[in-house]
């Protein structure tokens, strides 16, 4: 496990969701920082440029069905809801393969793209 695979699931797992044409990750408007990460990441972890594009006005950037078979096979997929949930309900969670590195620095890596995806402070608190 790298840290840049653990950095792509942890953004995956803030803001993402499997596709049949591959991931997409949402990104605020305005993190053109974020777009650019993103899309050399999937450049240097899946060998393909993945394409950002404009949604809602939520840029969104979708990578390629390498991508998808590697979170897949790998168990980087989120969990799916309960029996008894309605609408969108997948849980992300930390995948068995990051827990068992044992290397703060993916740890941190993972951390940082899931903070970046859909992580905010309250209060000076990390949520």
């Amino acid at each position: 496990m790298t840290s840049e695979l653990a950095e792509f699931i942890g953004y995956f797992m803030g803001d993402g969701s499997l596709h049949a044409k591959g991931l997409r990750l949402c990104v605020a408007k305005g993190d053109d920082d974020v777009v650019e990460r993103l899309v050399d990441l999937g450049a240097a972890l899946f060998g393909s440029t993945p394409r950002p594009r404009r949604s809602r006005a939520i840029p969104r950037s979708r990578s390629t069905r390498a991508a998808n078979y590697v979170v897949e096979a790998c168990g980087f997929t989120k969990l799916p809801p309960s029996a008894e949930h309605s609408g969108k309900g997948w849980h992300a969670h930390i995948p068995d393969a990051v827990l068992h590195t044992e290397r703060p620095r993916v740890y941190a890596a993972l951390s940082g793209g899931l903070f970046e995806a859909d992580g905010t402070t309250n209060n000076g608190y990390v949520s």
